[in-house]
């Protein structure tokens, strides 16, 4: 039985990812504006918005897969799309919405992957590598299934391999976009608690976008809300309920509940946008 840490841990020290009055956008449709925060270390820190008020192109951003057209993205205080690939794999490893790899591969081969930062597509594997393979494929509980092909697996053992893969990377700071997409509701709690458990025993710092308010509510120490490629909030779930964003991003009506050893809850009664556009006369 491998220990709660990484068997040899070669992880930096300092992990700072920070944007600084950052600009973003595609063939110069910017989508993101003037944004600036940092992610918490050891933390997870979730952006929740809706469907295209940037959430996807901030991470993007923080991985180096997308240039700022005005202000910074750095690692470490160097502009992270200055890194090269391979040494910035060692910092930091993203997992984007429905990554796709042949369905014959098997988890094993997967999470080997993941070693490729730092021993190369052709060098041997060593003790070293193996053992943390081992010890990925264990903190993911994923042991009894390594041999099994992507094909068959359930959807959330698909997104635990990956998980495993991105840990075999031994980097310090995890990015997902929409990971419980496309999972059933037992699914997506499996995800969030694991990564909720990694990131506590093994002080990553978790960078996750979301679609569900409530899991965010749930699993965050940060949450960040975006608009229309603003940031409009940063700050625990607890303070979150002292506003009424969630009602105004979302067009929303609804009220807060504290759930006893969760915290709290939004429970939405009704819709902004449908009442706005009800009749104003009950049609006979």
């Amino acid at each position: 039985m491998f220990s709660k840490q990484f068997p040899k841990n070669s992880r930096s020290n300092t992990n700072s990812l920070q944007i600084s009055s950052a600009s973003l956008g595609y063939s110069g449709n910017r989508v993101v504006e003037d944004l600036s925060f940092s992610l918490q270390q050891g933390k997870i820190n979730i952006l929740i918005g809706p469907n295209g008020c940037g959430k996807s192109t901030v991470l993007r951003a923080m991985a180096g897969l997308l240039k700022p057209e005005t202000g910074t993205v750095t690692l470490q205080d160097k502009p992270v799309h200055k890194w090269p690939r391979k040494i910035l794999a060692r910092e930091l490893s993203f997992l984007s919405q429905a990554p796709e790899v042949p369905e014959n591969i098997t988890i094993d081969q997967l999470v080997h992957q993941g070693r490729f930062a730092h021993r190369g597509l052709i060098s041997a594997m060593t003790s070293e590598d193996r053992d943390i393979v081992d010890w990925s494929l264990e903190q993911t509980s994923l042991t009894d299934l390594r041999y099994r092909t992507m094909r068959q697996v359930s959807g959330g053992e698909r997104q635990r391999a990956w998980i495993a893969a991105a840990l075999a990377q031994q980097s310090s700071i995890l990015l997902l976009d929409e990971p419980t997409t496309y999972l059933d509701l037992g699914h997506q709690l499996e995800v969030l608690e694991l990564l909720q458990e990694l990131s506590i025993t093994q002080n990553l710092t978790v960078a996750i976008s979301l679609h569900e308010i409530n899991h965010a509510l749930m699993f965050a120490d940060i949450i960040n809300l975006m608009a229309k490629g603003k940031l409009l909030f940063s700050g625990t779930a607890q303070e979150l309920t002292t506003t009424n964003l969630i009602e105004s991003v979302f067009a929303i009506q609804g009220h807060y509940l504290n759930i006893p050893g969760h915290g709290p809850v939004h429970i939405p009664t009704s819709s902004q946008r449908r009442n706005n556009h009800a009749p104003s006369q009950k049609i006979a």
